[in-house]
């Protein structure tokens, strides 16, 4: 539906557990409908109720509950969707039916699968993402025309790449990029508009920059709420494609998709780094990350990071890294940071002594 802004999941997820001030959920989430939901599961037969109202008064503008048996409980996902977008809509507003991406439904226990899979993706840990290969690998066993799956393994084996020991050194690149594009291009097969498949299109084309662009506005242009585009026209395409305006406007987009997501907030500040008529507002975005999730390994980095560049602040950086090679002695960037955090103060050997600390902060 054009213009209709929805909110990523992650942020939304915050709000499961039932109590919530619709208002305050609102605010929070720049939106001004809330849709609410329940399953409830006897056997093969599925209660599904909903709820659309509005969060600034809570008012209801649609409910509806579904009984259906197992086999249907994707069809009814898709009905809910249809349903909501023409509540939502202005009289007389067009919307394009999308076609093909559940021409054939997985069953309820593929589709269980797919989601432990996609559970375990968000670890992104070595063998988290193993896991979820396996997984997805039985899921495409049981149903190979589920497109989704095919996009989400195809992530996998690009992920994989980033690990030591699941490729040989020497064909890790490019076997990555192979099974991806393998899938990929069988995911378009069956769902020619599946707008996530385009994002994995752009990762394994990295080396082809203005490829990568073209996939990734081929993904915005049939999915506007696409948080992972968003997130990688601003990461993948700044430095030599994207004017640092453009680039930017899709980081802020994509926090406005996703406003509770670390993963957006630190990207994002990590780019305003280079702008500094926005480093308050970088700041403010740190502080906040640090009283949510004050444990949050990334978060401390990032913290660690801006004191570094560009505040200049070595000594504060310092424990803060060394924080966390306690629980992880293996951190690549921490090891980084802190061999330049020690530089910076002009501990030099200190620095050179650091195992696997990178060298480029000589300069």
């Amino acid at each position: 539906v054009p213009g209709l802004k929805v909110a990523g999941k992650v942020s939304s997820f915050e709000f499961r557990e039932p109590g919530f001030d619709p208002n305050a959920v609102g605010r929070t989430l720049g939106v001004l409908h809330l849709l609410e939901g329940s399953v409830h599961r006897d056997g093969d037969r599925f209660l599904v109720s909903t709820l659309l109202r509005q969060a600034e008064d809570g008012y209801t503008v649609w409910s509806q509950e579904y009984e259906r048996n197992a086999s249907e409980v994707l069809a009814v996902q898709d009905d809910i969707a249809r349903q909501v977008s023409s509540a939502l809509q202005p009289a007389g507003a067009e919307s394009r039916e999308r076609v093909g991406k559940r021409a054939i439904h997985p069953d309820l226990s593929t589709y269980e699968l797919y989601l432990q899979a996609r559970k375990l993706i968000e670890q992104n840990t070595k063998n988290a993402l193993v896991s979820a290969l396996e997984k997805l690998q039985k899921v495409l066993e049981k149903n190979p025309d589920f497109a989704d799956a095919h996009v989400a393994i195809a992530g996998v084996y690009l992920d994989l790449y980033s690990f030591d020991g699941y490729y040989t050194p020497e064909t890790a690149f490019s076997e990555s990029r192979r099974l991806a594009r393998l899938h990929v291009d069988r995911a378009l097969e069956i769902d020619p508009e599946n707008a996530a498949a385009y994002v994995r299109i752009s990762e394994y084309l990295v080396g082809d920059g203005p490829a990568s662009l073209d996939a990734l506005e081929t993904a915005i242009s049939l999915n506007p709420n696409l948080y992972e585009a968003h997130l990688e026209m601003g990461v993948g395409t700044l430095s030599y494609l994207l004017p640092w305006t453009e680039a930017v406007e899709h980081l802020d987009r994509a926090v406005e998709i996703e406003p509770l997501s670390i993963e957006a907030a630190i990207v994002l500040v990590e780019f305003l780094s280079f702008v500094p008529y926005r480093w308050e507002e970088a700041e403010t975005i740190i502080d906040n990350m640090v009283l949510r999730e004050p444990e949050s390994v990334d978060v401390k980095l990032i913290r660690a990071q801006w004191l570094l560049n560009p505040l200049g602040r070595p000594s504060e950086a310092i424990p803060i890294l060394e924080q966390i090679l306690v629980t992880d002695p293996d951190h690549y960037w921490a090891r980084s940071f802190l061999a330049k955090a020690w530089f910076m103060v002009g501990e030099t050997e200190r620095a050179a002594r650091m195992p696997g600390g990178i060298i480029h902060w000589r300069y």
